[in-house]
């Protein structure tokens, strides 16, 4: 697995694969990598302007329900089509870095994986703050509440 990049603690030879055969559309969330409080804020100004909702995950490499939510839930084809309005952003805070600490410190959590949400308007959805692992259903659930 580390030959080929791997970084899934639980398929590291997951990259290896010939193709998905999905004939072009994702199988797996886009998300756009924010590092710093900045990058943050520049996508959410970005979104409020274009009336998307937004979802910030927070995942580290060292983190197993980051890695299950990853396998289980973002490669889910339902759940890629229920989030395809939304502005996806992934803060990748492995290095636990001085710029992770700053972001995890403005958003208030504590580790990964928690999943943020805004809406239209811009403004936080604080009471649908995700914090740790949810199936499938759940999380359809979770996300519909936003839109």
């Amino acid at each position: 697995g580390v030959a080929a990049d791997g970084k899934d603690t639980l398929q590291p030879l997951r990259g290896l694969s010939a193709g998905s055969g999905t004939g072009g559309v994702p199988s797996h969330l886009q998300f756009r990598k924010v590092k710093s409080v900045a990058d943050l804020e520049r996508e959410l100004a970005m979104a409020k302007a274009a009336g998307k909702p937004v979802m910030l995950d927070f995942y580290a490499d060292w983190c197993i329900y980051c890695k299950q939510m990853e396998r289980n839930v973002f490669s889910r084809p339902d759940v890629v089509a229920a989030m395809n309005n939304f502005v996806l952003l992934q803060a990748d805070v492995t290095e636990q870095d001085e710029k992770d600490m700053a972001l995890m410190e403005k958003i208030g959590i504590p580790a990964p994986p928690a999943m943020i949400f805004w809406g239209t308007n811009g403004d936080e959805m604080k009471h649908l703050r995700l914090m740790g692992y949810m199936g499938v259903g759940e999380f359809k659930n979770h996300i519909s509440k936003v839109k």
